[in-house]
């Protein structure tokens, strides 16, 4: 299509007229394909026509079947004039329709803008929504390009309102149709067209009857496919609800053994534990008694020291009463063989005569209470040693 409209434009290069502004174009509008949404199948072999809408002007094209099966080759071309404004700006509403062909009721519409198709030489592809309020029933697979507007014969004047240009008048749009359809005829406007509707729409009727006792075919294979495949889907579930089953009883007895297992083994636990809290009890009633015996013990040991102690106590204070009245008598034999020699000294004395008897006998009184003052210091200190000991061997009971 790229390389037809480039010869188009070459073929243009001659002389021509064009409007003198350039703002006057020529688009072309090709409906290749009519697809219907699985959803619409119902309109399956319903006769149809393409519609375009621009301004007060209408396009129609010839009629075809649609079919549920295949998209419908509507192959429908149409070229529209406009101008754009003062700023170039080519904006314009265009409205598409699937109508029936009697024109009384549209199926489909889909409301467009020239601004969203090529504004250049090379064709853009589009796929245009058919809808209605019931949703999306198909799609058409839609070409545009665009040309300025030029003609050999006569001066091109910009438009106010856009229009569809007849092939068959046309040169401009004669000359792109038979580049774009070779192998199709100019289309005939007025009564010819009419006259050549009702041929197509014969011939359509006749297309549309051998691809209904197609579809019907295709209908019943397709039945037949469908019920094997659900007669196979319903032996693969059966199967599978089979499998399913199986796989659920063994994981129910899986489950139980576990189960089982796992009360044996908590009932074995149990058991070991009680074994095991029986042994602690009695190892803890084995060390209560050997304490309790180690307390006995100890305290009979205990007892046996102090009673140790207080014989030995005893002994050391007998020791030291004998000792101390060894000391007495021995102070006593002291104290006499003192005397006797105070007595022996004073018979001396006493038949010598004069005062130095007297004088000795002051020295030994004075001797003799010295003598009595160191005993009594001798017993407080014995006293007080018998006192420590015992302090002491009640400290250590």
């Amino acid at each position: 299509r790229r390389r037809l409209a480039k010869e188009v434009a070459s073929m243009a290069e001659a002389e021509l007229f064009t409007d003198p502004e350039e703002r006057t174009f020529l688009y072309i509008l090709y409906v290749q394909q009519i697809t219907l949404a699985p959803e619409f199948v119902h309109l399956a072999n319903t006769n149809a026509v393409c519609r375009w809408y621009a301004d007060s002007s209408n396009h129609c094209s010839a009629p075809f079947v649609l079919s549920a099966a295949e998209p419908v080759d509507a192959r429908y071309l149409a070229f529209l004039v406009i101008s754009a404004d003062a700023s170039g700006k080519r904006s314009r509403d265009v409205t598409m329709t699937l109508s029936a062909v009697d024109g009384a009721d549209h199926l489909a519409v889909a409301f467009l803008n020239l601004q969203s198709f090529s504004e250049g030489q090379d064709f853009k592809e589009d796929k245009v929504k058919l809808e209605t309020e019931a949703g999306v029933i198909g799609w058409a697979d839609l070409c545009t390009a665009s040309q300025i507007r030029w003609s050999h014969t006569v001066p091109v004047q910009a438009t106010d309102e856009a229009y569809f240009p007849d092939p068959a008048m046309d040169e401009q749009a004669r000359d792109l149709y038979k580049y774009i359809l070779p192998d199709q005829p100019l289309p005939v406007e007025g009564e010819d067209a009419v006259a050549a509707q009702d041929a197509d729409a014969g011939a359509a009727e006749e297309e549309a009857a051998r691809r209904a006792a197609e579809a019907e075919l295709a209908r019943k294979q397709k039945e037949e496919q469908e019920a094997a495949a659900k007669a196979e889907a319903a032996r693969a579930a059966a199967a599978a609800e089979e499998e399913k089953k199986r796989k659920e009883a063994a994981e129910a007895e899986a489950k139980e053994k576990d189960r089982q297992q796992r009360e044996r083994e908590e009932q074995e636990a149990k058991e070991r534990q009680k074994h095991q809290e029986a042994e602690e009890e009695e190892a803890r009633s084995r060390r209560r008694r050997e304490e309790d015996e180690e307390r006995a013990r100890q305290s009979r040991m205990d007892d046996e020291g102090a009673r140790q102690r207080e014989r030995e106590e005893r002994r050391r204070e007998e020791r030291e009463r004998e000792r101390r009245e060894e000391e007495r008598r021995e102070e006593d034999r002291r104290r006499e063989r003192e005397r006797d020699r105070d007595r022996e000294h004073e018979r001396d004395t006493s038949w010598g005569g004069g005062g130095g008897g007297r004088r000795e006998a002051e020295a030994a009184r004075d001797y003799e209470r010295d003598r009595d003052l160191q005993r009594a210091r001798e017993r407080t200190r014995w006293e007080q040693d018998r006192e420590r000991l015992r302090q002491e061997a009640r400290r250590e009971r």
